[in-house]
């Protein structure tokens, strides 16, 4: 439903936040949205607000090579993982990030009028198509203990020459995670890239592949744990985001 969503909207609005980037469901959309943004058969416009000081484009441009702890409005400690930010400060500071609403338009009308008035005329603008639409890479979201992680699905090291490559970055953690690391190179040879391609390999492809029985189910289920869990996170968390 959330992708149909973001695939039928010709704008998603992103209420940014670090609780936004620390929320599996709200990376999800921004994953979606930014992968119509650049898809070259939509022109689906991305907006997004901050929704607090700490993730303004100044303080955003500042943040540093490292997972990024706070704690939310319940009072419980959260964490927006170095990956993550790795991929905000790549995919998001080349989108206007509207301030309006840290300087006091959520709480006063005629600010947020001002606000949504400007934001419409952006919108009348003619979209420029920007060179990276051709290149439409796709992203995803995993968890990893406690923590979601947003980023590319194939990582800029990966290669299939040489010694035959590494996975990408965020498949090698995941599998740490779950101590599967002994499975990385018959993962290799059949080809993965993603932790979501775990879920749809045949138990037989990776038995052939070198594969223990147990080894096979260990990895059928720590794959469709990270994966499910998206769908059983509450969406009501503050800062997430909202499509029209």
């Amino acid at each position: 439903r959330m992708a149909e969503g973001v695939k039928n909207s010709w704008a998603v609005f992103i209420f940014l936040s670090r609780e936004a980037l620390a929320s599996g469901n709200c990376l999800r959309e921004m994953c979606l949205a930014r992968e119509q943004q650049l898809d070259p058969k939509a022109n689906t416009r991305v907006i997004l607000l901050a929704m607090e000081e700490e993730v303004t484009y100044a303080q955003i441009s500042a943040w540093p090579d490292k997972s990024l702890s706070f704690t939310s409005k319940d009072g419980q400690q959260r964490t927006v993982h170095a990956r993550t930010i790795k991929w905000v400060q790549e995919h998001l500071l080349g989108v206007n990030i509207y301030p309006e609403w840290v300087k006091g338009a959520g709480q006063d009308p005629a600010k947020q009028r001002q606000a949504i008035d400007r934001i419409i005329e952006n919108l009348r603008k003619p979209l420029v198509l920007s060179s990276d639409r051709n290149a439409a890479p796709e992203f995803e979201v995993v968890k990893m203990g406690d923590v979601w992680i947003l980023g590319t699905k194939r990582s800029a090291s990966f290669s299939s020459e040489g010694d035959g490559g590494v996975l990408p970055e965020i498949l090698q953690e995941f599998l740490a995670e779950n101590e599967l690391v002994s499975t990385s190179s018959a993962l290799l040879h059949l080809g993965v890239e993603a932790v979501s391609d775990l879920a749809h390999l045949d138990d037989k492809a990776l038995e052939e592949a070198g594969l223990k029985k147990v080894q096979v189910l260990k990895l059928r289920s720590a794959s469709l744990r990270s994966l499910d869990v998206i769908a059983q996170e509450p969406q009501s968390v503050s800062g997430c985001c909202t499509v029209s």
